[in-house]
């Protein structure tokens, strides 16, 4: 059996894993990734650096009996064949295609392991003053977009719609191999210059 080494794009493994070609095997166990590892993780991808190795395991050899399974948060046809099982790397692979797709949801638990659900943003604001401002302007909010206080009753942040988004400089990351042009087409990019944003004369360029 011989072993390959190639490399491969983030939004290639993102695609592969949406439409079902990387699946895992029955017996990988469940996603659980803490929302502040998936945070770091993202800070990670947005600075570039390597995320490790991914280790994928060929379908088409009739000795390969592994039943697969879609990755958590990937809705498939039933039956749908995989090209690769994911072998190592399910809990990166996981979090980014939960983060990174669809509607950026992340099926997540906090610290003391309370499940919960996440969506990640960039603040603009922040990320425009330099890279080692990067890992401030990753956020990690409410699926819903609304964060709250006093046990729920009080709104701190409202970004649940586009409009709120853009209004708060608040960029989502799902929409960074998606359709970001949509998202930056109303956002006034003079908006980051404003008095405290700390933009000095940065854009989003776009």
């Amino acid at each position: 059996m011989g072993f390959q080494t190639p490399l491969y794009e983030l939004s290639d493994y993102l695609k592969k894993a949406e439409s079902g070609k990387i699946q895992l095997p029955d017996f990988q166990r469940g996603y659980k990734w803490e929302d502040e590892r998936i945070r770091q993780l993202l800070v990670t991808v947005l600075r570039g650096h390597p995320l490790g190795v991914v280790m994928l395991l060929s379908t088409g050899n009739d000795q390969i009996r592994f039943k697969p399974r879609p990755i958590e948060g990937v809705d498939l046809p039933a039956n749908t064949g995989a090209e690769s099982l994911l072998l190592d790397g399910q809990q990166r692979l996981t979090s980014l295609t939960q983060s990174l797709t669809g509607d950026g949801v992340v099926h997540t638990m906090d610290s003391r392991g309370m499940r919960m659900d996440r969506r990640y943003f960039i603040d603009m604001h922040v990320a425009v003053q330099g890279d080692e401002r990067i890992d401030d302007a990753v956020l990690s909010l409410p699926a819903d977009g609304v964060e709250r206080t006093n046990f729920g009753r009080d709104i701190v942040r409202d970004v649940s719609t586009p409009d709120k988004q853009r209004a708060e400089g608040l960029f989502p990351v799902s929409l960074i191999f998606g359709d970001a042009m949509s998202w930056l087409f109303d956002f006034d990019d003079r908006e980051l210059n404003r008095p405290g944003s700390g933009g000095g004369s940065e854009s989003t360029g776009g």
